[in-house]
């Protein structure tokens, strides 16, 4: 079974959930952020997905956590998505995107399904102006 990822919502939209299991995304979580660093966008592990031992306190709920905009949640992964996808004309950086396309666990095939599905999910939710905030699964 696993971890997984899903999230909160604020208000709850219904039908703003990924219908997949989404794995690859978490697999690859460090140099997806990378990325993210280098294009200046919010990394997913910033939205929730990075382990952090303060998520461990007694009395925390998922609920009393920081919720995001779902706009920069789409901005991130819109960025991702677009980087993963290109095809740069400069040699080194080129090679930059060769070597984390390389790192990903199973290649970009899945990663770039999943990183779809998470962007659909916040494209609903944005539309009922929810805030949101990965949680694992």
């Amino acid at each position: 079974m696993g971890l997984n990822v899903d999230f909160i919502l604020a208000p709850e939209v219904e039908d703003a959930h990924p219908e997949s299991d989404i794995r690859s995304v978490l697999w690859n979580l460090e140099p997806l952020d990378a990325l993210a660093n280098e294009g200046g966008v919010t990394s997913l592990g910033e939205f929730g997905l990075a382990y952090d031992e303060d998520d461990d306190e007694e009395g925390v709920e998922d609920d009393d956590r920081v919720l995001f905009c779902s706009k920069e949640g789409i901005k991130t992964i819109e960025y991702l998505l677009a980087t993963l996808r290109s095809k740069p004309k400069d040699k080194k950086e080129r090679a930059r995107l060769e070597k984390v396309i390389k790192s990903l666990e199973e290649g970009p095939e899945f990663l770039l399904v999943e990183l779809e599905e998470l962007l659909q999910c916040l494209k609903t939710a944005a539309k009922k102006k929810a805030k949101f905030r990965f949680i694992l699964v």
